[in-house]
């Protein structure tokens, strides 16, 4: 974490770049956890040594927690879309379940997370069916909560930290 972006909480992959930042390059694939907290985002496509013993593990330390990679698909703001990101052609099995090692796969139309501005580490999953209903959900939070910034992702792979 810096001053500059307090939100990092996990400051992995090293040279990643903001998950709030609408100027990083897409699609961006980034760290979260299931308690709102972020790490960094990097170029789509290669999970890198998520979940791993080495520079993972010294980077996001081990907790009662579940780590995740998410593909950031926007970024809304008082009810507009500020960016759209690009979708990662290295998601090749969308709507399915399925287990490589160590790491649970979820790519799933109802897997979306909208997660309110870097401040807050608040989120919402919301269970919408289409990519228009989660954007639409997030529009109307963006609205109800002027200033915020609000990513929109959907989760990639899962892992059991702790």
């Amino acid at each position: 974490m810096s001053d500059a972006t307090p939100w990092i909480a996990y400051d992995w992959p090293a040279d990643g770049a903001d998950p709030f930042d609408a100027a990083a390059p897409d699609p961006l694939w980034l760290l979260a956890d299931g308690a709102g907290h972020w790490g960094r985002a990097w170029p789509a496509g290669d999970l890198r040594d998520f979940g791993s013993y080495g520079d993972f593990e010294q980077r996001v330390p081990m907790g009662y927690k579940v780590v995740e990679v998410r593909e950031r698909i926007a970024l809304m703001r008082d009810g507009e879309l500020v960016h759209a990101g690009a979708r990662s052609s290295a998601v090749t099995w969308f709507g399915q379940w399925g287990a490589v090692g160590h790491l649970a796969y979820a790519v799933h139309p109802q897997h979306w997370v909208v997660a309110r501005s870097r401040e807050e580490r608040t989120e919402r999953r919301a269970a919408c069916p289409t990519e228009d209903e989660v954007l639409a959900a997030a529009a109307r939070l963006s609205l109800a909560e002027p200033e915020e910034t609000w990513l929109v992702s959907r989760r990639i792979a899962i892992r059991n930290w702790h």
